[in-house]
């Protein structure tokens, strides 16, 4: 798509960001395959701790316990995103509950709708191009939600692919299959997407007559339970109403009625988010117009749109004067300077240029932004998103300074639970205010190599190796540990020396000591540690 077309289209600010996004093109002509695990087992997941609720470990593995899918929505060879799952567990042969079929793994479920429009299909193209196979279909959550809350719109969508719900299992319990098929993803939304991708939608499509409603206007409905309010959006329902829209809050329709409405649709406009996921069962040319309400990039949609071959316009209503978030909040939304130019252009409407928002309106949005923002668990959610955000910065300077993967390792407390991560160099823990270490993890920014560690305990002595992101310690039994070792895998450590001293809550740090060998406070629990990377034969003195 050429410039001068990108700009008809994008009514945003910072439209050279925007223009990267919509200008790409997201089809990958890879071929799928279908990988069948002998004696495959498949992992319900396990949120990672210190992590949000979203990143999770488990999905399917072989019988010797090595991974082999789970969920991926970032470019090849990138991992831990939202959402994801890339490693598994590890698990005890008399946790598994044994099972004599075979299975189909479906990937994982959410229980949020656009996420699960957008994700959780993403190896249904099996289903569809193979109805004659009836084994089992077996998802893991992963969010954990009440199985009547899915019952009530995801077992729908499964119908209507041919999958009636005596063939889909929600997997609660670690399990071993005598095999699992595992088709491979058509979609990895924050990238690509294949041929097979849109299979589910047209297949569901096809199965349900179109109404007749040619202009549609979606809308949020008033008992819509959402973590994002938008405040205004009646404005923009009684502008479209008013031109021969017909206004719909599609929560409050069945699953059947809310595709027939959209399949139907030659003209569609909507607030940019979940509703506009909606358009994935909309038809070749048919006119989408998504309203911004917050000026950040929408990668998924910009996919969505490429995919399916809709007319798609993107226009910034944000008029947010407070801070405002994509994932959840509170937002204003109104008659800015580029939704005028869009009514212009569009609909022939010159809009008052010297209109004002009404006061009423402004207080309204105060009002719900103070509530929301000014509870203790939002004000503790944005101290974390702060602090990992400036995490994520020093590690992606590190990264270009040191030109290769970085060692990175969290440190968790009694008090504050899993700290923000820390990279090679940085003193980890809260050495101020004393508190007592339970448990780390340490893992390169990269898989590009191994690094093992244990903890000490006085009475217990070393536990168990552990590599990689896995966590040595315990947390939630009020053990604090008293040493640590820490070695690098063989390949990296003919070239470097991982070299670590540790603090205690008596206020002293030990000698440094390097690659496995044992550092132990006596008498003292662990409240700070600090992990270098050096080149061997350097000359740095420690």
């Amino acid at each position: 798509m050429n410039e001068t077309e990108l700009q008809r289209r994008l009514y945003l600010p910072n439209f050279e960001h925007w223009r990267r996004h919509c200008s790409k093109n997201f089809f990958s002509d890879r071929k799928l395959e279908v990988r069948t695990v002998e004696n495959g087992i498949i992992l319900p997941t396990r949120r990672i701790e210190g992590q949000n609720q979203y990143h999770c470990r488990g999905g399917v593995c072989d019988e010797e316990r090595n991974f082999v899918a789970g969920y991926n929505n970032q470019p090849p060879g990138k991992k831990n995103g939202a959402y994801c799952i890339d490693e598994a567990y590890p698990i005890e042969p008399k946790e598994l509950e044994l099972f004599s079929d075979e299975v189909i793994f479906g990937g994982i479920l959410v229980c949020h709708f656009g996420h699960f429009i957008t994700e959780c299909l993403s190896r249904m193209w099996y289903v569809v191009e193979n109805p004659e196979d009836r084994r089992r279909v077996v998802f893991i959550m992963l969010k954990t939600s009440p199985l009547q809350e899915l019952k009530n719109w995801v077992y729908q969508f499964f119908d209507l692919l041919g999958l009636p719900e005596d063939r889909v299992v929600i997997l609660e319990k670690p399990a071993q299959f005598r095999a699992v098929l595992v088709p491979d993803q058509s979609v990895r939304i924050k990238y690509d997407y294949t041929r097979e991708f849109m299979l589910p939608f047209k297949h569901i499509a096809r199965r349900i007559r179109p109404f007749n409603a040619k202009k549609l206007f979606l809308t949020r409905g008033k008992n819509l339970k959402s973590a994002m309010t938008l405040v205004n959006q009646e404005y923009f329902e009684q502008f479209f109403q008013q031109r021969g829209f017909q206004v719909i809050a599609p929560e409050e329709l069945s699953v059947i009625d809310q595709i027939a409405l959209i399949t139907g649709a030659d003209e569609v406009a909507t607030f940019l988010g979940t509703l506009a996921h909606w358009s994935l069962f909309s038809h070749v040319g048919a006119k989408w117009t998504f309203l911004n309400r917050v000026d950040e990039i929408a990668s998924r949609q910009c996919l969505i749109n490429d995919a399916v071959g809709i007319d798609w316009y993107f226009v910034s209503c944000a008029m947010n004067f407070l801070y405002a978030e994509q994932g959840g909040g509170v937002c204003l939304l109104g008659s800015t300077d580029y939704w005028k130019a869009y009514a212009l252009e569009h609909y022939g409407i010159r809009l008052d240029p010297n209109a004002r928002m009404p006061g009423k309106i402004v207080d309204d949005y105060i009002e719900r932004w103070c509530k929301y923002f000014g509870s203790a668990a939002s004000v503790k959610k944005r101290i974390s998103t702060l602090e990992n955000l400036y995490s994520r910065i020093s590690l992606t300077e590190a990264k270009i300074k040191l030109k290769r993967p970085v060692l990175c390792y969290q440190l968790h407390s009694a008090q504050r639970g899993w700290l923000p991560v820390n990279i090679e160099g940085d003193i980890g823990g809260a050495i101020d205010k004393k508190y007592e270490l339970q448990a780390l993890r340490i893992y390169f920014s990269e898989p590009a190599a191994d690094v093992f560690h244990s903890v000490y305990y006085p009475k217990e002595g070393w536990t168990k190796t552990a590599s990689n992101r896995m966590q040595s310690g315990t947390t939630g039994k009020d053990k604090s540990i008293y040493g640590l070792r820490i070695k690098l895998g063989e390949d990296l450590a003919r070239k470097f020396d991982v070299v670590y001293r540790i603090h205690n809550v008596d206020g002293v740090w030990s000698e440094r000591r390097r690659n496995g060998e044992e550092l132990v406070s006596e008498n003292h629990a662990l409240d700070g540690v600090q992990i270098e990377l050096v080149l061997k034969d350097s000359e740095r003195e420690f």
